[in-house]
């Protein structure tokens, strides 16, 4: 038994290192933007419920420099002086059919207009870091009203988190009461958002 274990220990540390091996250290901007939003890399987790996908992506500031460099983006985001503490984390709810994500389960237009207004502003009390040893809410989030141009809705949260912190894991939890998803947690491994590969300048 204890050979086996030996043996199953040993493939999978092959397996990082050949991972390891084949993960670029650096790439341009278009690479790097499809890197972060590729779900195999780690920064991306989603749960689908019924017709419906709820994913939360990670994003490193590399990300904001990557679509600037591009012209995807004028959102101008800074470093922070000194050690980064700054979380920035993309929301994402999309459905496989037609259905905009504000009137999922609408019962009026009363209840359309309640909902953007808590996307706006109470959702922020709704979403909270946790990880082994502490809970922290979210600091600021920038909901994104695309006016029903767009399947798409997007939320931007940010955390204030020291990065001992996110390690070795840690989840986002999204307490929703605005949608009726109920009880939502996004969990990523510190590994994950180390190894991700810097942007060429």
């Amino acid at each position: 038994m204890k050979l086996n274990s030996l043996i199953i220990s040993f493939v999978l540390l092959i397996q990082v290192l050949i991972v390891s091996c084949n993960q670029p250290s650096e790439l341009y901007a278009e690479e790097y933007i499809q890197f972060v939003k590729d779900a195999k890399n780690g920064l991306v987790s989603e749960h689908k419920i019924g017709a419906w996908h709820v994913s939360l992506t990670y994003l490193p500031v590399d990300f904001f420099k990557a679509q600037q460099q591009l012209n995807l983006s004028q959102q101008q985001i800074e470093a922070d002086s000194g050690e980064q503490t700054t979380r920035y984390f993309l929301l994402t709810i999309k459905s496989d059919e037609k259905e905009q994500a504000l009137t999922k389960d609408l019962y009026n237009k009363q209840e359309f207009f309640e909902r953007i207004n808590q996307m706006l502003g109470s959702m922020q009390q709704q979403v909270q870091f946790i990880s082994a040893t502490d809970t922290i809410p979210c600091a600021l989030h920038i909901f994104e009203r695309n006016y029903n141009l767009d399947k798409e809705q997007h939320v931007m949260l940010m955390f204030d988190i020291k990065e001992e912190k996110l390690n070795p894991e840690f989840k986002i939890q999204w307490n929703d009461q605005i949608l009726n998803f109920g009880k939502l947690n996004f969990t990523f491994n510190y590994k994950d958002i180390k190894q991700t590969p810097s942007l060429i300048i």
